[in-house]
């Protein structure tokens, strides 16, 4: 298991219960390279939590706030395709993704992964997402 990524798009709390997740993964490989996907409004707990190499930053906030302005909806199209270009950047061996929710199963389902473990679009998993 060479890169790992744990998506974690949800509320403050269940960021920092992410913790021992990250700590276990750590200790079950070693060697591997870990990124864990957060929201911006709480990244600044990121420095303070260990076991992860490197985040990828979600603006979702942006995303709303652009939708429910006057932007036009091409910013918010383009904030959510940085976020996903970002994702798409590294194939990993194994996605984990602890947001349960329909957006976070569609992304995990562009994201090139050898093992996918939470929710997602795979044909085995659709039931889930109804």
């Amino acid at each position: 298991m060479n890169d790992i990524l744990v998506l974690n798009l949800t509320r403050f709390g269940d960021l920092i219960q992410t913790t021992p997740l990250l700590r276990r993964l750590r200790t079950a490989y070693p060697g591997a390279r870990i990124t864990l996907a957060a929201q911006k409004q709480f990244s600044a707990i990121l420095p303070l939590m260990r076991g992860f190499d490197s985040s990828i930053i979600f603006d979702q906030d942006a995303i709303v706030r652009s939708m429910n302005g006057e932007d036009a909806p091409i910013i918010s199209y383009r904030n959510m395709e940085d976020f996903v270009c970002k994702l798409e950047e590294n194939s990993y061996d194994m996605v984990i993704n602890l947001t349960a929710n329909r957006m976070s199963a569609y992304l995990v389902s562009l994201i090139k992964a050898g093992r996918i473990e939470g929710i997602n679009r795979s044909e085995e998993h659709t039931s889930e997402l109804q």
